[in-house]
């Protein structure tokens, strides 16, 4: 008899230790895993067909922080210029934020916030070969974006 209740007891220890550990996995906060976008899908990273091409493109994403942006690019024809808002929208390369990426492909690890990309080649920013993301800290929704124009 005594084994039989020693049983019991056992599987009673034993539910109460899985009950335990599924109420810990349920609220234990998840890691995200990062998402690689490739910047323009197939096209990559060139001059448009139209000045909202990448506006487009990024419009069907949901970018959040340590997400990377892959910029793909024949190097010696475009780079990649990461510029505050005002720089975005005169497409101005001055004071740029961060390194500059010349060499294609470019990997860009995103970091929270409102971030703006340009290409730095005379001319390609104005035919829209430019990039603004929204990026939302990870596993909290992103704030409403603000418009560019």
């Amino acid at each position: 008899m005594a084994g039989v209740r020693g049983g019991e007891r056992n599987m009673q220890l034993f539910i109460a230790t899985a009950a335990l550990v599924a109420s810990l996995v349920m609220t234990w906060p998840v890691a995200s895993v990062a998402t690689t976008y490739p910047v323009g899908d197939s096209m990559g990273w060139t001059a448009p067909p139209n000045s909202s091409f990448y506006e487009e493109w990024s419009a069907t994403k949901v970018f959040v922080a340590g997400d990377v942006l892959v910029f793909k690019f024949r190097t010696g024809l475009h780079n990649v210029i990461e510029v505050n808002s005002s720089n975005f929208k005169a497409c101005s390369t001055e004071n740029p934020i961060g390194p500059k990426w010349t060499t294609g492909p470019a990997f860009v690890k995103l970091t929270p916030g409102e971030r703006y990309y340009i290409c730095g080649f005379p001319g390609h920013c104005h035919k829209g070969q430019k990039l603004s993301v929204l990026v939302a800290v990870s596993g909290a929704p992103a704030p409403s974006p603000t418009t560019v124009e």
